[in-house]
């Protein structure tokens, strides 16, 4: 407002003395006159643009904060998310949560919680399956759920997976990032576990074919199972993930290989935290920087990365790799390399319990994290 009255004063002024120089009549009275007064009002009128001093103002810290998504809060954990190129996907114990493009909710869906839940549920991108125990005799079941319609839930039993004659039971391997994984595709589901009494560890090929609306299921059965060899370690499952072609398990004992028509090779035997993708390679990494390992050649071989890296616990997420020291901590993202690790900024606000940070996703242009009981978002990834 200052600066408006002083370039008014000054035309002001300058109408005053072309009318003074006027009444002269000398011209070049006149010319002094207008010279001297444009100069007066053009340097007076270039006032510097005050700067605002970053203490006095509490907006300026956040241009890179993390921004609540509505709609997204929860009563329990947000344990996953997932996105297909026009939804995304969010799951607690208790909730299902759809959000369209724009981000508006389009459902919130309740689920059972009277049960026994185990481990983190995965999705596909018409699907998804928690573990959770059968009230009538205490076995866990797998609940495979359609995205689309609530009012269809296929369980599959324990049964239908293991050769009940025998006398056989099953256990899954919940305490990896997941509880299981899909293909690509979403038609087969894959899950490890080991069966009884004979200790066995096993993985299960699922088959899981919907409709052509993908709002009921044709088919949910079991179509392969395999015997995972040289696994003897318990608690012994790191994670699982679909990369290419193949099923890639990470566990105490090796990483391994295992291809959808049920063929499994072990890749080395050296303690595996994870597999992910990327740049058109395949790397596994390990609880020390020397434990990484490369494939360039889709997943037959690998072999030391001579650079080593910080990853461990990783996330792809849009063109970015994330990595957690201890699942449920806040993220790092890696350098370019692969070899180094950078600190995110987060919200001062965020919990700092251990058992807060479950997934990250990239979703119409922003990331998307899950933070305790409700979903952030940022378009940036702002480093400390």
């Amino acid at each position: 407002h200052f600066t408006v009255f002083k370039i008014c004063y000054n035309v002001y002024v300058l109408y005053l003395i072309i009318k003074i120089a006027t009444m002269l009549r000398t011209r070049v009275v006149i010319v002094s006159f207008i010279l001297i007064s444009f100069s007066s009002i053009y340097f007076s009128g270039c006032v510097p643009v005050e700067r605002v001093n970053p203490s006095s103002t509490t907006n300026i810290a956040d241009s890179s904060a993390w921004k609540l998504v509505a709609g997204s809060t929860s009563d329990q954990l947000i344990r996953s998310l997932h996105n297909t190129p026009y939804e995304m996907y969010a799951l607690s114990n208790d909730y299902f949560f759809r959000f369209d493009n724009t981000l508006g909710l389009e459902e919130k869906r309740l689920l059972s919680t009277d049960k026994q839940l185990y481990g983190v549920p995965v999705f596909s991108d018409n699907t998804f399956t928690r573990v959770s125990q059968n009230k009538t005799d205490n076995k866990q079941v797998l609940e495979f759920h359609l995205v689309h319609n609530a009012a269809v839930i296929r369980n599959v039993y324990a049964s239908e997976i293991i050769d009940t004659a025998k006398k056989e039971s099953v256990n899954y391997d919940v305490l990896g990032r997941t509880a299981g994984c899909y293909s690509g595709d979403g038609t087969t589901f894959f899950i490890t576990g080991t069966v009884y009494p004979n200790y066995t560890p096993t993985a299960f090929l699922i088959d899981v074919q919907l409709n052509y609306e993908a709002k009921d299921f044709i088919t949910v059965k079991k179509s392969k199972r395999i015997l995972i060899p040289g696994l003897v370690t318990d608690l012994k499952i790191e994670s699982s993930k679909f990369i290419g072609k193949n099923f890639y398990l990470a566990t105490k004992d090796g990483g391994y290989k295992i291809g959808l028509d049920g063929t499994i090779a072990k890749l080395f035997p050296n303690w595996v935290l994870d597999f992910f993708s990327y740049k058109g390679n395949i790397y596994a990494t390990g609880f020390s920087n020397s434990d990484f390992f490369v494939s360039s050649d889709g997943g037959d071989t690998f072999k030391r990365a001579p650079s080593g890296s910080a990853l461990r616990y990783v996330q792809n997420a849009g063109f970015e790799v994330f990595s957690q020291d201890i699942r449920g901590l806040p993220y790092t993202v890696a350098d370019t390399s692969l070899t180094k690790i950078k600190s995110l900024k987060y919200n001062s606000t965020f919990s700092t319990n251990p058992d807060t940070y479950y997934d990250v996703i990239y979703f119409r242009n922003s990331y998307y994290i899950s933070v305790g009981k409700a979903i952030y978002s940022n378009t940036s990834l702002p480093l400390k």
